[in-house]
């Protein structure tokens, strides 16, 4: 596969993306909005909870913008023997014997059974979910397989990686990095300890995010008291708080990791579904929007997916106080 091309997109496009709340929202305003992710959730919860063998969808673990050089999912054992243990629930993985496996909230540890490097397609990564399967045997749909949960349980030069499967499934994986330290992974390297091997990032909440950022929340930046922007509900704007945690099912706390894409590690775009915003290196067209500071920020060509010539325009986004890119 060559740099920049995206197999699973085109397989499957994601209309099916269970961990995120929302239709695009550039041209929606927010009840219209609000009824569009209601009415999307419900049509596709029982798409999204397909295994890839009932759904025929293709598995594919995409590389991200790395060297342009073939790039796969590596299947050597992790180099630093030291640091290869991956926290798996209440259990503790050995990552070159073992891999951690997700079943909606219940983990443990399966045996890491050969698998084919490359990339990781339904066919190639089906061992690996058997064995969670055959070992966990949770009542619950399997949603996540970790082979790292550090860039230190990878061998050098590469980094552990937050993938998409499927649905709302995802993998952790070691990818090659890239010669300029730009972010390789479909959402970030994923991190345990202090270890971020992409450029200018540190490890925060589990994630490596870009270092000396000050989020504007609804308008106001976030100081060192109080640092991450959380949203918990339609009816109040987004604030800042000293953590951003759900105290439970009924008060979820939603971050908004960036407001534009100065925000994000380099190499990805500062993306928002209904409540919260993330980075990822792919644009998802049709769940998210580009949040933005100026006309800069906006991707020249995001208008191409609507049929449109003409380069997007930073303007007031679905929340008070955060910019969104618009082709309207």
């Amino acid at each position: 596969m060559s740099r920049g091309e995206r197999s699973l997109p085109e397989a499957a496009p994601s209309v099916c993306s269970c961990g995120r709340f929302a239709l695009m929202l550039h041209t929606m305003n927010p009840i219209l909005a609000r009824v569009a992710g209601v009415v999307l959730s419900l049509t596709l919860a029982g798409a999204c909870n397909r295994t890839p063998e009932a759904s025929g969808l293709a598995v594919v673990v995409s590389p991200g913008p790395a060297a342009d050089t073939q790039e796969s999912v590596t299947t050597e054992a992790p180099a630093n023997p030291s640091t290869n243990r991956i926290q798996c629930g209440n259990e503790v993985c050995d990552t070159g014997t073992q891999v951690c496996c997700g079943f909606s909230g219940e983990h443990g540890c399966a045996k890491r059974v050969a698998f084919s490097s490359g990339e990781i397609d339904t066919q190639a990564v089906r061992p690996l979910i058997r064995s969670c399967e055959d070992t966990v045997k949770s009542r619950y749909s399997f949603d996540s397989l970790w082979l790292c949960d550090d860039s230190t349980d990878c061998p050098d030069a590469f980094v552990c990686c937050h993938q998409t499967l499927w649905g709302g499934a995802h993998m952790l994986a070691c990818l090659p990095a890239s010669d300029t330290g730009e972010l390789v992974c479909d959402y970030h390297e994923r991190c345990a300890g202090q270890t971020c091997r992409t450029r200018d990032t540190h490890c925060v909440k589990e994630e490596c995010r870009r270092k000396n950022v000050r989020v504007m929340c609804a308008g106001k930046p976030c100081d060192d008291s109080a640092p991450y922007c959380c949203h918990r509900d339609f009816e109040t704007p987004p604030r800042c708080e000293p953590k951003c945690e759900s105290a439970s099912d009924e008060e979820r706390g939603f971050e908004f990791v960036c407001s534009d894409s100065s925000h994000c590690p380099p190499g990805a775009t500062c993306q928002a579904a209904m409540l919260g915003s993330y980075c990822a290196t792919d644009i998802d067209v049709a769940n998210a929007v580009v949040l933005c500071a100026s006309d800069d920020d906006c991707p020249r060509d995001g208008c191409a997916f609507f049929g449109k010539q003409t380069p997007p325009r930073c303007v007031e986004g679905p929340r008070p106080g955060f910019g969104a890119c618009s082709c309207e």
